[in-house]
């Protein structure tokens, strides 16, 4: 085998173990959206990624829209969602890794009468993000 062929092989290779050990290490994230509206109000959820749509989800009540994925090598992860309830929607970043690498491994949203709050661990409080 020629001494090029062999340099593509093993760099092949390489890069196939770092591919590997990026998806087996552990950076698991998983995302929680809250209906915290009032009872009897539902919400629609559809979240996705570039290339992983997650579906929609009507959330009663009291219930909560989960997924989970892992964060890709290149940090660039994004899903993002859109949020409907009567007449209201919103679309927002879930997910962005540029923001949200060090600051959740869970990400906790809620919806309320007055939009979305983020759960901020550092400060062990709801931040208000944005409105309806």
């Amino acid at each position: 085998m020629s001494r090029a062929k062999m340099l593509i092989l093993e760099v092949t290779l390489l890069l196939s173990l770092l591919l590997e050990a990026a998806v087996v290490s552990g950076d698991r994230r998983t995302v929680y959206i809250a209906n915290d509206m009032q009872p009897g109000e539902k919400l629609k959820v559809h979240c996705k990624s570039g290339d992983k749509d997650i579906g929609v989800m009507e959330v009663e009540y009291g219930q909560v829209y989960k997924f989970q994925f892992n964060v890709n090598i290149w940090g660039t992860t994004l899903y993002y969602c859109y949020v409907f309830w009567k007449d209201k929607g919103v679309s927002f970043d879930a997910y962005r890794h540029s923001r949200d690498a060090k600051k959740c491994f869970v990400c906790n949203w809620s919806f309320s009468l007055d939009g979305a709050y983020w759960w901020d661990v550092q400060q062990r409080q709801w931040i208000f993000m944005f409105p309806w």
